[in-house]
């Protein structure tokens, strides 16, 4: 019963994440399947109703990743607006002709934009991350609607069999079943499969990149995306420390600057 509670589940899940999905089969027609096709449908269903527990552990690593990233684009926002009110210092005391106030507001200038510098390469990074972690939860989601597509095709093959045995054709008010509504569908899941091991792979493989420029250790290690490359450990790099002038000077990049690159 709660197998069935579950399956069900999933198949409402996929109906409502836009999946145009066969017919439903009456219980009637997948009572006498054959041991061998018996034996492949439960085969298929244990591999779905795993699904739901490895959903959930990439689900809090996507949310972890989320939360991460947040704390980074607040802590790089404050920095911005501090530089900002420095600057406006700078200019003050440019109007003033107050040199003493001038050096003291191009250092912390200069030192902000280190600091801008450093959050904006670690905001960048942890972007990576959360894209490596969303495509994860993304490609079980395929997973599972290739798994569930393959287990309708399996019922309606069933009910097929049995609607042309003698027991099946004293049976009233059903149709003959169209299997190829269920091969396409079928179909249709492979392709959309295929697509997303493609972008997963481009967005590990993005992430391996950054990774690489990371210092030894400096990083937990990322866990490999179900079916996907394994990414390597991440890295951060130290930006160029500018020279002070007489005007205050800054290169830092905004929130937006998420494909800038990294130096190591």
């Amino acid at each position: 019963m709660i197998r069935t509670l579950l399956l069900l589940a999933l198949l409402g899940f996929l109906s409502a994440c836009g999946a145009t999905m066969p017919p439903k089969l009456h219980p009637d027609l997948l009572r006498q399947p054959s041991p061998e096709a018996a034996s492949e449908l439960e085969r298929v269903e244990r591999q779905i109703i795993e699904f739901p527990s490895l959903k959930d552990k990439e689900a809090q690593a996507l949310f972890a990743a989320k939360t991460e990233l947040g704390s980074k684009e607040q802590e790089l926002t404050q920095s911005l607006k501090a530089q900002k009110i420095q600057k406006s210092a700078f200019g003050a005391a440019q109007k003033a002709n107050d040199q003493a106030q001038m050096d003291l507001a191009q250092g912390e200038i200069n030192r902000l934009e280190d600091q801008i510098n450093q959050q904006t390469a670690q905001r960048n990074y942890l972007k990576a991350k959360m894209d490596a972690a969303q495509a994860k939860v993304d490609l079980l989601e395929a997973q599972l609607a290739l798994q569930v597509a393959e287990q309708l095709l399996q019922q309606a093959e069933i009910a097929q069999t049995f609607l042309e045995s003698e027991p099946g054709r004293t049976l009233k008010g059903f149709e003959p079943v169209d299997l190829s509504l269920y091969r396409t569908y079928k179909t249709n899941q492979q392709k959309k499969l295929a697509e997303v091991e493609k972008s997963t792979q481009s967005l590990v493989s993005a992430f391996e990149g950054m990774a690489k420029l990371q210092p030894k250790g400096a990083a937990p290690a990322v866990q490999a995306a179900p079916q996907a490359a394994t990414p390597a450990s991440p890295t951060l790099a130290t930006a160029p420390q500018p020279k002070a002038s007489p005007a205050p000077q800054s290169a830092s990049s905004t929130l937006e600057s998420a494909d800038s690159t990294l130096q190591p």
